[in-house]
């Protein structure tokens, strides 16, 4: 997960002793949290109208930024030091941050004040109760010290989970499933794992395969059943589509975020087209061979409220019970075609090779993006394995 800093500051001072110097102060800070973190980025400042298009409306602009950001850093040095009466911050700085204050809560707050221009006295009376970061642009060590206290705020609000978003949180794991589904998937068929455990343990595995491996591994003398072949991804796409309809209707959500579920829309899209039966050179060619060990049983039969091209495999275990393996929808001609035995065109193994690694990418990207692990929507899954 990527958390955002936004910053607040004033340009009444020198550019050299706050607003550029805090920047500056705080983009290290960053840069010494990622150097710590093994190189993994998890914050990014933002400010003002920075990143907004066009002519927007500056103060709407700031407030809706101030209520998506994750941490509020602001400068409340004295402007007016010279004044004979009564000393002030800068009066922009003082709204953006009492909107912050009722937004995301002081715990989320960094206040920083530059002694060299008025004392801590001159400050609003109901500030000098809160921990002020109180430095001098003019001590030379001064920048060091509180480039470390930054750092150190700010990695304690991430381990002490003060940054926790459920909304965001929410949504990834409404996105995560739309991913795990696309893995699992190509799990199966890399890895012939037919249940959704175990194709589900499988996903760090392929996350860290080759083109090489991939390869390999395809071009392995092994078939799949029809109900892996004519598996459909349309249900997941419609849900990629309703998650971007969400996303881009509010402001609650990383740009970046916006961008991935296009980008992995597409890779459903080229899913799609690999698997496709018009296709001139086909991924999965039949072996006009039929599988005795599994049933197909429709999954809208059972229950109408599933969709109407849902299917389910079982096992027949030794006892004679049925064991549910998998799930999903299927598109066929020919329903005696979920049971006969595939295998991959060889001359397709380094396209759809390709293809996999793309995904792979996509989905490496997205984890460093959005925390470095999948959230397990508890809709789909519980504890003990997929649903």
């Amino acid at each position: 997960m990527i958390f955002e800093i936004f910053y607040s500051w004033q340009s009444d001072l020198p550019n050299k002793t706050n607003r550029g110097y805090i920047e500056k102060v705080i983009k290290i800070a960053i840069k010494k949290i990622q150097i710590d973190m093994k190189n993994t980025k998890i914050f990014e400042i933002d400010r003002d109208t920075k990143g907004n298009l066009g002519s927007p409306d500056i103060i709407d602009t700031i407030f809706s930024k101030i209520d998506d950001t994750d941490v509020f850093i602001c400068d409340i040095s004295i402007i007016n030091n010279e004044n004979v009466g009564r000393k002030t911050p800068n009066p922009n700085v003082m709204v953006e941050l009492g909107y912050a204050v009722r937004s995301i809560g002081w715990e989320k707050i960094i206040c920083l004040f530059n002694l060299k221009y008025g004392d801590m006295n001159d400050i609003p009376f109901d500030l000098r109760t809160k921990r002020i970061l109180v430095y001098n642009s003019e001590d030379t060590n001064d920048k060091e010290k509180i480039t470390k206290v930054i750092s150190d705020s700010l990695i304690k609000m991430v381990e002490q989970q003060q940054l926790f978003n459920p909304i965001k949180d929410h949504l990834k794991g409404k996105i995560d499933y739309c991913v795990l589904e696309l893995l699992k998937h190509i799990a199966s068929i890399v890895y012939r794992t037919y249940g959704m455990s175990e194709s589900l343990e499988k996903v760090k595995f392929l996350l860290d395969e080759n083109k090489d491996s991939l390869e390999g591994k395809l071009k392995e003398d092994f078939v799949i059943i029809g109900f892996f072949a004519y598996k459909n991804l349309d249900d997941i796409a419609k849900r990629l589509d309703d998650l971007f309809s969400l996303v881009t209707s509010s402001q609650n959500y990383p740009r970046e975020w916006k961008v991935f579920i296009l980008k992995f829309r597409d890779c459903i899209r080229s899913f799609q087209w690999h698997i496709s039966k018009r296709r001139e050179n086909l991924l999965f060619v039949s072996k006009l061979k039929k599988s005795q060990e599994y049933e197909i049983v429709s999954g809208y039969e059972m229950n109408h409220s599933n969709p109407k091209h849902s299917y389910i495999l079982l096992k027949t275990k030794r006892d004679g019970d049925k064991e549910v393996i998998n799930a999903g929808n299927l598109v066929f001609s020919d329903f005696n075609e979920l049971f006969m035995e595939y295998e991959i065109n060889k001359s397709e193994v380094s396209r759809f090779a390709d293809y996999i690694l793309k995904v792979i990418e996509e989905t490496n990207e997205w984890l460093k993006l959005s925390g470095n692990e999948f959230v397990l929507d508890p809709d789909y899954y519980h504890i003990g394995g997929a649903i």
